[in-house]
């Protein structure tokens, strides 16, 4: 039960009462449920969606589904995309590392830099455009509940997959504890969620998959290059990446 709990209180702002101490291997049980907290995602997107679409414009729809969606996840893995950009800006110097513990200081700094805030500003008016298009495609229901759906159930397999960058931290706990069941569950809700966009719209729905799956990878190796392994930010901006390419292939 922690670990169903702990999906909802990390992911987002639904009060849930957890039960201490909580655990690695909860932590690890809890990215079974990642996928139904992505599905729920969706929902709330979608409904915004509808009534801002229904009410005012389309425009305002487009905007008003992004802006559930991060109030709904606390902003969480845009936060994670912003301190990555922030990271990006550190010199990496002679000394590798001197280099990996500056980019983790500043990936750490709760202040968003000036490369993080307009990234951000950019990125949020391209999710505004990529939901307009999947809209225009008619493809706004796959498109959002399995992009939110599926960008999530791969956190467990990039979590087995990519060593931590710190030993302390949320993601080494995380890592600690993701089993290979857990992986399993997860990733088979992704699956579901992948055949469901694929037969949606064959052609566009297998690209999006297809790229879901190589652009997040060469993120995560970029990142595992610069900090010898990746944390949380690295995989939340992964979800935020993933979902776009969902939203805009789509």
């Amino acid at each position: 039960m922690n670990g169903f709990l702990l999906a909802w209180s990390f992911l987002t702002r639904v009060p849930t009462p957890l039960v201490d101490p909580v655990t690695p291997a909860d932590l690890g049980r809890a990215t079974r449920w990642y996928p139904l907290v992505g599905l729920a995602v969706g929902g709330v997107q979608i409904a915004a969606l509808t009534v801002g679409s229904w009410t005012v414009s389309p425009f305002f729809g487009a905007v008003l589904c992004v802006a559930a969606g991060e109030w709904f996840t606390r902003g969480l893995h845009l936060d994670g995309f912003a301190d990555c950009l922030d990271g990006l800006l550190v010199n990496g110097g002679p000394d590798p590392v001197a280099a990996r513990a500056r980019t983790l200081a500043v990936m750490k700094d709760p202040h968003v830099g000036g490369l993080g805030a307009a990234g951000v500003a950019i990125w949020v008016l391209l999710r505004v455009a990529a939901v307009q298009a999947a809209v225009a495609h008619a493809a706004v229901v796959p498109a959002l509940l399995g992009g939110a759906v599926l960008s999530r159930a791969l956190i467990a397999t990039d979590v087995r997959q990519f060593p931590a960058a710190s030993e302390r931290g949320l993601y080494a706990s995380l890592r600690g504890g993701v089993s290979t069941v857990d992986a399993a569950i997860a990733g088979a809700a992704g699956v579901l969620a992948a055949a469901w966009m694929v037969k949606a719209d064959p052609a566009r729905g297998a690209l999006a998959v297809l790229l879901v799956v190589v652009v997040p990878a060469f993120w995560h190796r970029a990142w595992l290059k610069k900090l010898g392994g990746i944390n949380g930010d690295v995989v939340g901006a992964a979800v935020q990446i993933r979902e776009l390419l969902v939203w805009a292939f789509l």
